[in-house]
């Protein structure tokens, strides 16, 4: 069983104990470093007790202004507020928080509620900004205590549909029509960040708090997202995770899997919560492989599935999968090599870690599978084989026996593949409508002249031994029987090529 360790004590950066030998020249295609483009993703964690700096977009709020705004909304004279309180829907224990709160007592469910009713709806920073006014209003300890308990406050009600009263209840976990507790992981986010950055006495205090409210199993989740350090905390909550609802099951996995510290914790997660619905943003994929590394694989991989074979979706999961430098990662590439939107980025993968691709694709070529995929991965790896013909002597030790053997009996192995062009696209390499192209094996990297036509790189047959003239070139004019006729527009170029092959890069949306 593999296994990956922090290397340097940094964040997110893994290195295979055990792994395979890199080949002599060859980039390190072992090693795991968290991208700089999700870094900002991340939500923080304290290794080894040291603080994490807040990021600089943080808000910085004025802590009478935000007083002076609440109690300015709290007394209009419409008193909706009241309104809201004196509801036969309201919950007396909720109202009765709120008053408490509005006459001086610093409660945590009265805060939680008063500021969802101020709330600035068209602000995209609300949720950090209004856990900063709490902060700097009452202190760290009772903000985080208000973050945890709005997971367990209905504040849904408050915007009421024409013709009912608005409300505020308490939260119905159990049931299929709770709601969503989007916005509220969001303030619980805000509360971890705070958390991490915090100076020792503070961050000590604050855990002492939490660890007193850890009464029921939404909560003990919350306080493991909140403190993902605390890796006793995350291995009770994953022992429970099972036997509940599915909207709490929902909801525990939202609060769980950002807190995942471990490759342990990642297959215990695996085998006990398949076939459960999530919707993975680019917070969780980065918090996630923050926190367990390349051990996020199968869980990230696994999305894939949901979302069927094409689109945009399908592409960003994909391109996810690549950025981890594991046999099992480039696997679930290679199985979905007939699927244009994981193609491209297949390639791109097989680029950056070639002696990896060679491993790879000769074990999937090996293995078959439906005949177009599986002639798609032996053109492949026999045109990826092809480019790094004369590196082969370093790459064969590095594989077993079967697939050694395999690779020396490709005939890309014994062809040299030409002179890249501009467009940095090996003329052995072709593809036409989402089909991969290979070297032939007759006559080279060309197919024999008894073939008339050939395809080109962008995947337009064009004849072999007549090329188009001058006069109908794209953009010109030609007179024929029925007048002056105007030529096609200029093809579009194929995109960026990798040394393996030449597929067009799709446009993103």
């Amino acid at each position: 069983m593999r296994r990956w360790e922090l290397v340097e004590g940094g964040s997110a950066g893994f290195r295979e104990a055990g792994g395979p030998a890199s080949s002599a020249g060859f980039p390190d295609e072992d090693a795991f470093v968290l991208p700089e483009a999700w870094r900002e993703h991340v939500l923080p964690r304290r290794r080894g007790g040291v603080p994490v700096s807040l990021p600089e977009w943080w808000p910085v709020v004025d802590a009478a202004a935000v007083a002076e705004a609440e109690d300015l909304h709290m007394t209009r004279p419409h008193r909706a507020i009241e309104q809201v309180l004196t509801a036969p829907g309201s919950d007396p224990g909720v109202v009765a928080a709120v008053r408490a709160y509005r006459a001086g007592t610093p409660d945590p469910v009265g805060l939680a509620v008063v500021t969802a009713m101020v709330r600035d709806w068209h602000d995209p920073d609300w949720a950090e900004r209004s856990f900063a006014g709490w902060t700097v209003r009452f202190g760290l300890g009772l903000a985080v205590r208000a973050a945890l308990v709005s997971l367990e406050v209905d504040t849904s009600h408050l915007q009421a549909p024409h013709g009912q009263r608005a409300r505020v209840t308490v939260r119905d976990l159990d049931s299929p029509y709770a709601p969503d507790p989007g916005f509220d992981l969001r303030v619980l986010a805000a509360a971890r960040r705070a958390l991490a950055a915090a100076p020792e006495p503070e961050h000590a205090a604050v855990v002492a708090e939490l660890a007193e409210l850890r009464d029921t199993p939404v909560r003990r989740a919350a306080t493991s997202f909140l403190l993902p350090e605390r890796t006793e905390w995350v291995d009770e909550c994953l022992a429970e995770l099972s036997g509940h609802t599915a909207a709490v099951t929902r909801l525990l996995r939202a609060l769980l899997l950002p807190a995942l510290g471990s490759a342990g914790q990642a297959r215990r997660w695996d085998a006990a919560t398949r076939g459960v619905w999530l919707y993975w943003t680019p917070q969780l994929v980065a918090t996630l492989a923050d926190g367990v590394g390349p051990a996020a694989v199968p869980l990230v991989a696994e999305v894939l599935g949901h979302y069927g074979s094409e689109g945009d979706r399908v592409r960003e999961y994909a391109e996810y999968v690549a950025e981890f430098p594991t046999d099992a990662a480039m696997g679930e590439l290679v199985d979905r090599i007939a699927s244009r939107a994981v193609r491209p980025v297949l390639l791109e993968t097989v680029r950056r870690f070639p002696v990896r691709a060679v491993r790879v694709l000769s074990a999937a070529a090996r293995r078959g599978g439906p005949a177009p995929a599986a002639a798609a991965v032996r053109h492949l790896l026999n045109g990826h084989v092809a480019v790094l013909r004369s590196r082969l002597p370093e790459i064969l030790p590095t594989l077993d026996e079967e697939s050694a053997a395999y690779v020396r009996g490709l005939e890309g192995r014994g062809i040299r593949c030409p002179r890249r062009r501009r467009s940095g696209c090996p003329r052995c390499w072709s593809t036409r409508r989402g089909r991969v192209g290979g070297p032939s094996a007759s006559r080279g990297c060309w197919p024999s002249r008894r073939s008339a036509r050939r395809s080109n790189c962008s995947g337009r047959r064009v004849s072999r031994r007549r090329s188009r003239p001058p006069s109908t070139a794209p953009g010109t004019t030609r007179r024929t029987s029925a007048g002056r006729r105007r030529c096609a527009t200029p093809r579009r170029t194929a995109g960026p090529a990798s040394a393996a092959g030449c597929w067009p890069s799709p446009r993103r949306s």
